[in-house]
């Protein structure tokens, strides 16, 4: 039997909290099974029975899911059970959930002591080696958002960083600032051409081969 034909199984036995704290592939696989979102609302009680015990796991991504879900759905479970899960998922280090609580908080230093929790997690994950926070803290650190103190040339160097670092997406909006040198940025064509020929990848932004006359490089 294949592993997606195990766990249906496990679902139709109704075990699926246990599975899903077997690790995050079972949730996803969950997920995947609901990803129509109407279907997963009227199948929010089952949903919910997966995704709540990770929570109380210790499963920040799970619960920051059982709130979208809650608050999308508008379930009848309160706003504050909702902003609650949003706070638990941002203490276990997820971003967005930070983002959310934000979004809803009540007064502009509740929703900016949030927004510096975002910001926090992204320079720490980023610190770890994760391309997508270092990518994400780029953004912020060049437009000034949600309060952040702008810093372009640092913005810069991040996405370079999340380049070199394996996240492709990056790669041309890193090469596009330092070709173009918007704000504080210094114009650098050298730096800008090996960022764009790191951009040059199988099966994506075929443009970034032919400006730069490379070969695609194999993703890491």
């Amino acid at each position: 039997m294949t592993s997606t034909g195990l766990f249906l199984l496990m679902v139709a036995a109704g075990s699926l909290p246990d599975q899903c704290l077997l690790g995050p592939a079972n949730c996803a696989a969950l997920k995947q099974m609901d990803a129509d979102h109407e279907a997963r609302c009227r199948r929010f009680r089952d949903t919910a029975a997966v995704l709540r015990p990770a929570c109380d796991h210790g499963r920040g991504d799970n619960c920051l899911e059982l709130a979208e879900l809650m608050s999308s759905c508008r379930h009848e479970e309160t706003i504050e059970e909702t902003l609650d899960l949003y706070i638990r998922a941002c203490a276990l280090g997820e971003p967005n959930a930070c983002m959310r609580a934000g979004d809803r908080a009540s007064s502009p230093a509740a929703r900016k002591s949030w927004y510096r929790r975002t910001l926090a997690i992204y320079e720490k994950e980023c610190a770890n080696g994760d391309a997508v926070a270092c990518h994400a803290l780029s953004s912020w650190l060049f437009n000034g958002s949600f309060g952040t103190e702008r810093d372009q040339s640092r913005a810069a160097e991040l996405a370079a960083q999340s380049c070199r670092m394996g996240l492709v997406d990056a790669c041309y909006h890193a090469s596009m600032l330092f070709k173009m040198g918007p704000g504080t940025i210094e114009v650098d064509e050298k730096r800008a051409e090996e960022l764009m020929k790191l951009n040059c990848r199988p099966g994506r932004q075929h443009f970034a081969c032919t400006a730069t006359g490379t070969r695609p490089t194999p993703l890491p």
